[in-house]
């Protein structure tokens, strides 16, 4: 019977123990300073945003992923265009600089925020999606 009750108290004892070093561990995990996740390159900036870097950013390449037929009905100046609905459109994607900075459009902003997230998680470091697309563009010219 002694020799059951010594076993019962070494096994308490490591399980304190245990307990113990895990909750140390614990305090000094949450102590550490957090890695922050990489930073976000995609952000939407409205059509003032966009014309103010037009004007004073001329590196900047305005990317259109519209199709071939809404594109015919005009782009932004100096735009480059991939339709965001053609099967090689991923493949296009990778050929461009990753390091030039984008502004990212459309019809209305949502093929561009697909296209910017996809931009985005392919490493590019510098990512604008147009809100509310290129029909956003036109209305303010009016």
């Amino acid at each position: 019977m002694n020799r059951a009750y010594q076993l019962l108290f070494i096994l308490s004892a490591l399980t304190l123990i245990e307990t113990t070093a895990c909750t140390q561990k614990s305090s000094v995990e949450s102590k550490a300073p957090s890695v922050q996740p990489a930073s976000i390159v995609y952000q939407d900036i409205n059509v003032a945003q966009a014309k103010t870097i037009q004007a004073e950013s001329p590196e900047v390449v305005f990317l259109d992923v519209r199709t071939p037929e809404e594109t015919a009905d005009g782009i932004i100046p100096n735009a480059i265009i991939i339709d965001f609905r053609s099967d090689e459109f991923k493949e296009k994607l990778t050929q461009l600089d990753r390091e030039t900075s984008y502004v990212v459009y459309c019809r209305s902003g949502v093929r561009s925020t697909n296209a910017s997230k996809m931009m985005e998680q392919l490493g590019f470091k510098d990512v604008k999606n147009l809100e509310g697309g290129y029909t956003a563009w036109t209305e303010s010219n009016n």
